[in-house]
């Protein structure tokens, strides 16, 4: 099977810790997914996890939608506009970088896309229900989380000497 690879391989496992960690580790899918590509030492996410990410971020979007549909301006009265701009820019751009990459609808690639997907959506999600203030806490402990791993180039302990 040929995949599209992208010319520098990203760091997929560190959009997955970024992702479990904003949404505190309660997405069980997310947490599974990165669980399997933590264990399989793969950069990149197979066929059925890009699906899970989809389908994450369809789920996102459409919690942020509901919540401002019932509490017009969300949580702190100024984050409902500007997550659905969010949501509809970053729906746009990944179309637009998808296309431009040359990676057809479906298509696997890295995985960065459907990551990338569902952390908008998520993010978007977080300002809507939980406000500004704790949208960006929850970021900074993510940034952090991925900060705090060993360098990519640092010799790595097999997992059970972990």
């Amino acid at each position: 099977m040929s995949r599209h690879r992208l010319r520098t391989s990203p760091r997929v496992l560190e959009l997955l810790i970024f992702f479990t960690t904003l949404t505190q580790h309660k997405d069980r899918e997310a947490v599974r997914v990165q669980h399997e590509v933590s264990r399989s030492g793969n950069q990149f996410l197979n066929a059925e996890q890009q699906r899970v990410f989809h389908v994450r971020a369809e789920a996102y979007a459409d919690l942020a939608l509901s919540y401002a549909k019932d509490h017009p301006g969300g949580h702190d009265q100024s984050a409902v506009g500007a997550g659905m701009l969010m949501i509809q820019t970053a729906e746009h751009a990944t179309t637009q970088l998808r296309d431009d990459l040359d990676l057809a609808q479906g298509h696997p690639d890295d995985g960065v896309y459907a990551i990338g997907r569902a952390t908008i959506a998520a993010f978007t999600w977080l300002k809507v229900t939980h406000g500004y203030a704790e949208s960006e806490r929850r970021f900074r402990r993510a940034v952090n989380a991925v900060r705090s791993l060993p360098a990519a180039d640092a010799p790595r302990q097999p997992a059970a000497a972990r």
